[in-house]
């Protein structure tokens, strides 16, 4: 095969898993909403909402896991496998088959199926850490160590929700959301590198990072509630010391005067991400040790606010690469991030206080269509960048 036709190859391969990553998106958001509105009493269909234990498989897995492994398609295709297959190829396979498995049988009679279904989601866990830790892969082997890590979780966590609806389980929610937490922040911490972290505080990420999906998964597997307590608090201990090395030496908060507009969208969305894991994590130790009813605020202050803004964040570099775009960066808007912030602040603002004020609800709910309107903002972001005249470029991140 030429070199023209394997790139022809490979760019197919990421257009195909990339609409099969919006595909889910439109699942797994469409059942979120729908169990939203069944669970405030609003009046539009909620057939959906009986399905809403698959909604943060498709979601972490299908969406968030087809991002990253998106990100990395291109480079994957040099590696190669059983002879001459890509190993791409057998991670996109797996990720799909696992996630729509995993989903359909669910409730059927066939619920057995279930396992295959993890079993081939932590099978692309495991080929793509295979691959993030291998020599193909360049970079610093601490930070290829972290990434690896970080899809170990994401194989613990598709065990664990075969067992455990991660619905019900904070164990099981933050084990499959500590996948992405772990990844996002090993990018965070190669930018940190060339800014001189110390041999010591690399250690402590390292022990951290495997400590948390360790006990995550342990705490589980448990049957035990004051048992399951206790591993869920240790695991906390790991992760609060891992956020607190990567926000020390992250850059974001070392430029005190961003460059140009790009920095300054990046750094607006970087820092929001910080201030919605803490709210999550903070939410969290209170469902798990001293009332009911925050589980939900908790992880979407993580999957929405931290990841999602992540994501947006650097999608004016991470998506025009992808998609093989040249592309202006300085024509950015905040929108996106604006919008966002206000749909999770409404999302975990309405469900706290939904507890004590009747209105509550409705902030909740009316938190779908202000993240629609982010998603729009978010894809128009994307067009009013790309295909600029000649000599536009990339610029870099923070």
């Amino acid at each position: 095969m030429t070199l023209a036709n394997r790139v022809s190859h490979i760019n197919r391969l990421v257009s195909f898993f990339l609409a099969v990553t919006v595909a889910m998106l439109i699942i797994g958001f469409a059942l979120g909403a729908s169990k939203l509105a069944q669970q405030h009493g609003f009046t539009i269909d909620t057939v959906l909402a009986g399905y809403i234990h698959v909604h943060p498989v498709i979601m972490v897995f299908g969406v968030v896991g087809g991002l990253l492994i998106s990100e990395k398609l291109e480079m994957m295709g040099k590696f190669k496998i059983l002879g001459e297959i890509p190993i791409s190829y057998p991670i996109v396979a797996s990720m799909i088959s696992g996630v729509t498995i995993l989903s359909l049988t669910y409730y059927t009679i066939f619920q057995d199926l279930r396992f295959v279904g993890a079993a081939l989601i932590a099978t692309a866990g495991l080929l793509f850490m295979w691959f993030m830790i291998s020599r193909r892969n360049p970079g610093s082997t601490d930070i290829k160590f972290i990434m690896g890590v970080s899809l170990l979780a994401l194989a613990l966590g598709a065990i664990s929700v075969s067992f455990k609806s991660a619905t019900s389980s904070p164990s099981v929610a933050l084990l499959m959301l500590s996948f992405p937490i772990l990844y996002i922040f090993g990018e965070r911490i190669e930018l940190g590198l060339m800014r001189g972290i110390k041999h010591g505080y690399m250690l402590l990420m390292k022990v951290s990072a495997v400590l948390i999906p360790s006990l995550l998964f342990i705490s589980s597997i448990l049957q035990d509630e004051i048992e399951i307590r206790l591993l869920f608090d240790l695991a906390l201990l790991p992760m609060f010391l891992f956020i607190f090395a990567v926000t020390i030496f992250d850059p974001v908060f070392r430029i005190r005067h961003p460059r140009g507009k790009l920095q300054r969208f990046m750094g607006a969305g970087i820092l929001s991400s910080y201030i919605w894991i803490w709210i999550g994590l903070i939410l969290y130790i209170i469902q798990v040790n001293i009332s009911h009813g925050y589980m939900d605020a908790a992880t979407h202050a993580i999957a929405l606010g931290f990841i999602g803004s992540f994501i947006i964040a650097h999608s004016p570099v991470i998506f025009p690469l992808i998609l093989k775009l040249r592309a202006d960066t300085n024509r950015v808007t905040f929108s996106p991030i604006i919008a966002l912030d206000l749909a999770v602040v409404l999302r975990v603002g309405g469900d706290l206080s939904a507890m004590v004020w009747k209105f509550g609800n409705f902030l909740s709910y009316l938190s779908i269509y202000i993240l629609i309107l982010a998603i729009l903002l978010f894809l128009l972001n994307i067009m009013r960048i790309k295909n600029e005249p000649e000599g536009a470029s990339l610029a870099r991140p923070l």
